[in-house]
């Protein structure tokens, strides 16, 4: 899927215009899995075929190269965080790689078990010295500071969960699964869940958006979408069976606009939520239209410091 860079008009969100970024402007792979923004403005797209920097005329693209310690630890790169400190973490099929601006290379760290290096799926930052990183070995801590993996201070149920997504929201964690969303309260330290699927099917989520004290979003792969209201416990359940909803049950990100309206990634098509009408906009590629989708199929979306969508 390319990168593209949206804007929403006044008109409404009906009315929107989009600018395509593709391999043809420099992005590296048309698969980009996770979207981040640094402190000095450059957008990175995390592809399939290593991590591409766009400073808004160009492109930089970052590859594994073999027998350089210092390029990024693998070509296919799951997820990208900008870090507080002005570099950028990036979890790929092989580890965690820390790009450094100043130096302009990467820290490559493993996560090992049975002498098998773990997948990076989903990147945290806890405070300017831990991250929560998520791996194919499970849930753990990276100390910046000591440049190490640790497990010695996570608590022990979270030891416990397989996740499949995380997101963080204010001082709380949530952690989804194939049986449902968890959240952990960095201040208290205690683990609740917030969501379960019923017994004996697994409905492996995908993504996590909070919108507002009193709305988390959950995104699903193949179950559609959950609107969680947990101050009242009350769900309501969005899927392609539904009138005025979703058209696609595999729900692959979620993003909040300027105007804190929701987007919604699916397989089919991108959405944006009519809170007001309780119904999805759905916008679809259309090759008569040049300001349309390149492609329908959403992975990614992020919101860049001026209120683009990319």
């Amino acid at each position: 899927m390319p990168a593209y860079h949206l804007s929403l008009p006044v008109k409404g969100i009906s009315q929107i215009s989009f600018t395509h970024l593709g391999i043809n402007d420099g992005l590296s792979q048309s698969t980009v899995f996770d979207i981040t923004q640094d402190s000095k403005g450059n957008m990175w797209f995390s592809t399939f075929n290593g991590v591409n920097k766009y400073n808004g005329y160009d492109f930089t693209v970052y590859l594994h190269e073999e027998g350089n310690p210092h390029s990024i630890s693998h070509n296919t790169a799951r997820t990208i965080q900008a870090g507080s400190n002005g570099k950028v973490w990036i979890g790929t099929d092989e580890g965690l790689s820390c790009y450094d601006p100043i130096e302009d290379f990467f820290y490559n760290y493993y996560y090992e078990k049975d002498k098998k290096r773990a997948a990076v799926t989903g990147i945290i930052e806890i405070d300017p010295e831990h991250l929560l990183v998520n791996t194919s070995h499970g849930l753990t801590l990276f100390n910046i500071s000591q440049s190490a993996f640790t497990t010695d201070k996570m608590d022990a149920t979270l030891l416990s969960l397989k996740a499949t997504a995380i997101h963080r929201y204010q001082d709380r964690i949530y952690i989804g699964t194939s049986q449902g969303v968890s959240v952990y309260s960095l201040i208290r330290h205690t683990l609740q869940t917030i969501l379960t699927f019923p017994e004996g099917a697994s409905k492996e989520v995908l993504t996590i958006l909070q919108q507002s004290d009193s709305l988390l979003w959950i995104g699903t792969e193949g179950d559609g979408l959950y609107a969680v209201h947990p101050g009242t416990n009350t769900v309501r359940h969005y899927t392609a069976s539904n009138g005025n909803s979703i058209s696609s049950n595999f729900v692959r990100s979620l993003a909040l606009d300027a105007q804190n309206r929701l987007w919604i990634g699916t397989f089919t098509s991108l959405y944006i939520y009519d809170e007001e009408n309780d119904k999805f906009i759905a916008h679809v590629s259309d090759r008569l239209q040049e300001q349309s989708l390149s492609q329908s199929s959403i992975r990614s979306i992020f919101k860049d410091s001026q209120g683009g969508m990319c």
